[in-house]
């Protein structure tokens, strides 16, 4: 886990397609305090346009789910863009934690310009059925075609998954069927462990 500098706290919150990573992030910047600033930053935000995605020679697939079809680069200016913003607002912060920065997608733990940024690592997990009861509901664009979960968005999962269990022992990954308010309670106690009372405590 990196240290805190210049009471800039760094958030990577990933995990499974519809396990609720967006809706967390909303919800958790609503609990910092008044005088704590926070930026979110969304990976679904860098999609390429559908013309530069490349397709899966197996199945045909678009290849949504891989890092190929993100704008990295561009993800990656906006968050050093950012921390420069906070670094400046923030400098010479001792012990106590003035900003936050919130990232989120599906695979930001992958792409080493940002994970290696990340003060906390937080994984969503769901079942197969309800993944997959869960991305049925939801309107794509460009709309999912017939057997993508099975063919490519749950097998991805499970790769990217192992990779990062084996990559990181401070992941933690937390059951997305849990209510939100357990799920932000278990965020707010892993960031207490870690970091209070060594730093100030940034929630309200």
């Amino acid at each position: 886990m990196n240290s805190i500098e210049n009471g800039i706290l760094v958030i990577g919150i990933s995990g499974v397609s519809n396990g609720g990573k967006t809706t967390l992030v909303s919800l958790l910047k609503k609990l910092f305090k008044q005088n704590v600033l926070c930026y979110c930053v969304g990976q679904d935000t860098y999609f390429k346009d559908e013309s530069d995605v490349e397709s899966d020679e197996a199945t045909g697939l678009l290849r949504w789910d891989e890092l190929c079809s993100f704008k990295m680069d561009e993800m990656c200016d906006e968050v050093n863009s950012i921390l420069e913003h906070l670094r400046a607002s923030c400098s010479g912060a001792k012990n106590e934690i003035k900003a936050i920065l919130l990232v989120e997608g599906i695979l930001i733990f992958h792409e080493p310009n940002l994970n290696c940024l990340f003060h906390k690592r937080y994984f969503l997990t769901l079942p197969y059925e309800e993944a997959k009861s869960r991305r049925s509901k939801r309107v794509y664009v460009p709309a999912d075609v017939a057997n993508t979960f099975d063919s490519q968005v749950w097998p991805l999962y499970l790769k990217h998954r192992d990779i990062l269990q084996e990559r990181h022992e401070d992941l933690l990954e937390i059951d997305a069927t849990c209510n939100l308010s357990d799920v932000l309670n278990i965020i707010k106690e892993d960031i207490r462990s870690s970091f209070w009372p060594k730093q100030t405590w940034p929630f309200a």
